[in-house]
């Protein structure tokens, strides 16, 4: 309970209880429901002579009743909050039937005004949790589904709001026994309602309203939802996902198919959502519920693609398989053909040296072959395709030059180099560039001191944060991962910020790198990601990967 909110007589010993109604409802009711003005609770007894408030009262007050309640259960400090769970109580028996609906008023509606009340003041979640109980207690309705329709309403409030450390006990008991007893009814609801709540507890429970559509299904019985991920590369999976599914569940989904199973391994990937309005993207944190985000984004009308991706890139290429080979070829790719990968000589008219021409050549020979094209069908129109556009620019050779060059690489492949391999091929050559595996932001500006880097592009990875000159991606200022102590993201008049405090761990002046950019939690999320991962490289990088046996 939260102190001071309603009375708390857990220090006070229990008369006449039985040891075997400890943890019960029934003990509850006597610590923390409202009682009757005459009762003297410290004398209460079995064998008591007085009729204030009796044994048989007492379980009264957690057995299903088929009228409105005039006060709440529990004894709330103020009068307003009494009302509301009054009112509560309403939309409760609303929801299960016992009570007539308002004008207009549906089920949703009923979840609706629950779930706002107890959102706002969470002390009524512990009411609304007693008066779901006494519904589902020894109900004799006869409405031949409200115990049903409780018990789904269970469901709702157990996927929202954790109760307070002193109901939690009797709450969990509760559950257990009925889903312990396969002779109980509804025993497999009162499991999943266990399985909510155990969630609720450990990610904080779902923050966005249902949906109607989700209501609705909640209510007649469906609590699984068949929803649509994606890999890098199109490759979608249909994967169950419920009410309480987060998105770390669905990482470790996602990252066992492609014989990831080492849970530091999988802590590389995120999961994201991109819009399909202006293809922006937004990581989601692990403890964010899937049905939060679709419904939200749904209510706005958005139409959007969740998809895997991988963010931190500290383990080395593996090649055990296919799909993960195609995640990273699919997310490597784009950066590649937009020549963020590679550097270019200072200058603009700077020769490109003969080893970029050919490394150029040669992954252009594999990124023809990895899209399923035969090794003769090179064509010029290709070329620009095939080479990144910063080369092409300043190379300044004819497409029938290029394809030349491209068919002399074609030519020494193997003929038995399909497309999945030609991926493979790709990646084991740039795994080694010094950008391979980052992720760029492009920022408006950033200052170190006295030094100020106009337009640069950030590139974070592996070994840290990089200054990339916007021309030719020339690295202007490293900074090593050891160096990072923390960061701060901030906003005033002129824009959004994040300082970045470099220098050695017991050093007390720390000098600030200042980026002025609107992706500044993003950058720090990253950065946050290699720094603590880097941490755990030792304990990873040799046999932690379960590989699945067939």
């Amino acid at each position: 309970m939260k102190d001071g909110v309603y009375s708390n007589w857990a220090d006070q010993s229990i008369y006449g209880v039985p040891q075997g109604e400890r943890l019960t409802m029934t003990e509850f009711a006597l610590r923390y429901f409202r009682q009757p003005k005459s009762s003297d609770y410290g004398s209460f007894t079995l064998n008591r002579k007085k009729k204030d408030w009796t044994w048989q009262d007492v379980t009264d007050k957690v057995k299903f009743t088929e009228k409105p309640l005039t006060h709440s259960l529990l004894k709330l400090e103020s009068s307003e909050f009494d009302k509301t769970a009054v009112d509560l109580f309403d939309c409760v028996m609303r929801y299960m039937g016992d009570m007539h609906k308002k004008r207009g008023q549906t089920i949703t509606d009923c979840v609706y005004e629950i779930l706002s009340a107890c959102h706002k003041n969470q002390v009524l979640a512990d009411e609304v949790y007693c008066q779901i109980i006494k519904q589902t207690t020894c109900n004799k309705s006869p409405k031949a589904d409200s115990l049903l329709l409780g018990w789904r309403l269970f469901t709702i409030i157990t996927a929202y709001f954790a109760p307070s450390t002193s109901l939690q006990p009797y709450l969990i008991k509760y559950l257990n026994d009925i889903a312990n007893d396969p002779r109980r009814p509804f025993n497999g609801t009162a499991n999943l309602c266990l399985i909510n709540l155990q969630q609720t507890l450990k990610y904080g429970g779902r923050k966005f309203i249902l949906t109607a559509a989700e209501v609705e299904a909640i209510t007649s019985g469906k609590n699984v939802k068949r929803q649509a991920y994606e890999f890098p590369g199109d490759q979608k999976k249909l994967i169950s996902t419920r009410t309480i599914t987060v998105a770390e569940e669905i990482i470790k989904d996602m990252c066992n198919e492609m014989n990831v199973w080492s849970e530091i391994e999988q802590a590389e990937f995120a999961l994201c959502y991109i819009l399909d309005r202006d293809s922006s993207l937004r990581v989601l944190s692990n403890n964010e519920y899937i049905l939060d985000i679709t419904s939200e984004l749904e209510t706005r009308n958005e139409k959007f693609t969740l998809i895997l991706t991988r963010t931190v890139w500290i383990h080395p290429l593996r090649e055990d398989n296919q799909l993960y080979i195609d995640v990273l070829f699919f997310q490597v790719m784009p950066n590649y053909m937009a020549g963020l990968l590679t550097p270019l000589p200072i200058g603009s008219k700077a020769q490109l040296p003969a080893k970029t021409l050919d490394d150029a050549a040669k992954l252009a020979a594999y990124l023809h072959l990895a899209s399923g094209n035969a090794a003769d069908s090179l064509t010029d129109e290709a070329v620009q395709t095939l080479i990144p556009r910063t080369v092409l620019d300043r190379a300044q050779l004819s497409p029938s030059n290029w394809v030349g060059r491209i068919s002399q690489k074609l030519a020494a492949i193997s003929t038995n180099t399909n497309g999945n391999l030609a991926r493979l091929e790709f990646l084991k050559i740039i795994q080694n560039w010094p950008l391979y595996g980052s992720s760029f932001y492009f920022v408006a500006k950033c200052q170190l001191a006295e030094k100020t880097y106009e337009g640069p592009v950030v590139a974070v990875n592996k070994t840290g944060l990089s200054i990339l000159s916007p021309a030719n991606l020339d690295v202007q200022l490293n900074c090593p991962l050891s160096t990072i102590r923390s960061s701060r993201k901030y906003n005033n008049a002129n824009g959004s910020f994040l300082d970045i405090h470099l220098g050695p761990e017991n050093d007390p002046e720390a000098a600030i790198l200042t980026i002025a950019t609107d992706l500044g939690s993003e950058i720090a999320r990253v950065i946050g990601q290699y720094v603590y991962l880097s941490s755990h490289k030792a304990q990873t990088i040799f046999n932690t990967r379960n590989v699945r046996q067939a």
